[in-house]
């Protein structure tokens, strides 16, 4: 750990009560120089074995290194002399708050008074400890008081807000998550357009083919969060006007889903519409996709399957996916697996790469390759190899309204011949 981390560190968790007990520890210590402040600490000892303040100035260094079974016992040893001590109280809660005892460390901390110009610090170490033990309740008291004594980082406004959804008070909830969007901040629109009641998105596409070929498309989705439950209802329809050998096709393409945690899960699909060719598109379809989130880590994971009925075949298929997000990065792959002797309506891989490199900007770039474009394309069991390449860029307008370019251009492959397919589509998505 770097000098200049610690200084932070140090500067959040403030200056050692026991100011002036051990002048060259105190000062080591305010310069992120624990090392330093251990050595102090410890000379100072050995002149006064007994001095609580010295040994405070040693267990502060002792917990930011990890050795919290050292802290604690340096600690205690300061207590048999000082038992009622506040500032000794509060190291040893801090120690066992980090150490994962936060029974113990309540009961040190939860008849302490508020007092001037601690009040920041002991509210927020009580307000950390309330959160998470689950006691919403004193959570949100302590976190409005370190927020009244200056404590605005992200964290504090978070924590605060997920405090509130949890005793059902969502409209604190998405205000705070909309303050933290509005500052730039990632996980406050992921939190805020999670924790919406509706969401909804409209994307009108234009299509180009070959040989003058094309058509038009236009999507639309709904969605809304049950009231006081993690349960998603909505649904999605899809209209379609395209050209195959100077043939007009249309088709409708509607999908309702309801799941738990968020808008994916177990969907539901089917499709209705005029084809001119058989076995032209799907008429109807079923999929479970359920999915495991690992937080600390960035890591989703999905597992998709699927039943497509065609006029005239139908289809089975298995896709897992994997989204990884580091930082401003993220990583999306998706594999496409067929369970029967038919040929798979999909690609057999892709892949997609987004980066973020200023707030309220997102860019992405996907590619895919298999035996065919598109699941929702004529199948035709003749197309030998196909891919697909594109990349868009989505701006948010504001915490609640987002704005989409994305384009892409297929191509398929055929014993005779080659066809590709080029496809802009500008979206718009609110989150209300």
């Amino acid at each position: 750990m770097t000098g200049g981390i610690l200084a932070m560190l140090l500067t959040v968790l403030g200056a050692s009560p026991a100011e002036g007990a051990c002048p060259a520890s105190d000062e080591a210590w305010r310069a992120g120089r624990v090392g330093a402040s251990a050595r102090a600490a410890r000379r100072c000892l050995d002149a006064r074995p007994d001095d609580a303040g010295s040994m405070l100035s040693l267990a502060r260094t002792q917990a930011v290194r990890g050795r919290s079974g050292r802290a604690l016992a340096t600690l205690d040893r300061a207590l048999a002399s000082y038992p009622e001590d506040r500032d000794l109280r509060l190291w040893k809660a801090r120690v066992l708050y980090w150490s994962g005892e936060l029974d113990e460390a309540w009961a040190l901390v939860r008849l302490l008074p508020y007092t001037g110009a601690e009040n920041e610090e002991t509210a927020r170490l009580r307000a950390d400890l309330a959160f998470a033990r689950g006691d919403w309740d004193q959570a949100q008291y302590g976190y409005q008081l370190v927020w009244g004594a200056g404590g605005t980082e992200a964290k504090i406004r978070r924590n605060h807000a997920l405090s509130s959804l949890a005793m059902g008070d969502e409209d604190t909830a998405r205000y705070n998550f909309a303050g933290m969007a509005g500052r730039g901040d990632p996980e406050g629109l992921a939190l805020l357009r999670r924790h919406s009641r509706w969401r909804a998105s409209l994307e009108p596409s234009v299509v180009t083919g070959v040989a003058g070929e094309g058509g038009w498309q236009l999507s639309g989705s709904l969605d809304h969060r049950l009231e006081g439950r993690e349960l998603w209802l909505g649904g999605r329809v899809e209209q379609r006007q395209r050209w195959f050998d100077g043939v007009p096709a249309a088709d409708t393409w509607l999908e309702g889903h309801g799941s738990w945690a968020h808008a994916s899960g177990l969907l539901i699909a089917g499709s209705a519409g005029a084809t001119p060719l058989p076995d032209f598109a799907p008429v109807a379809g079923a999929w479970v996709e359920p999915g495991w989130s690992i937080r600390p880590l960035g890591l989703e994971l999905k597992a998709r399957a699927w039943q497509l009925w065609f006029s005239e075949s139908r289809a089975t298929v298995l896709s897992p996916a994997a989204l990884l997000e580091l930082g401003p990065f993220s990583l999306y792959a998706r594999g496409y697996y067929t369970l029967d002797d038919r040929d798979e309506p999909g690609l057999s891989a892709l892949g997609r790469v987004g980066v973020s490199p200023v707030a309220r900007l997102h860019l992405h770039a996907l590619g895919g390759l298999g035996n065919r474009a598109d699941y929702l394309q004529p199948r035709e069991l003749g197309v030998q190899a196909s891919w697909v390449v594109g990349g868009g860029v989505s701006i948010d307008l504001s915490p609640y309204h987002s704005v989409t370019l994305d384009g892409l251009q297929r191509h398929e492959q055929t014993a005779t011949e080659a066809r590709d397919e080029v496809q802009l589509t500008l979206g718009s998505r609110w989150a209300f």
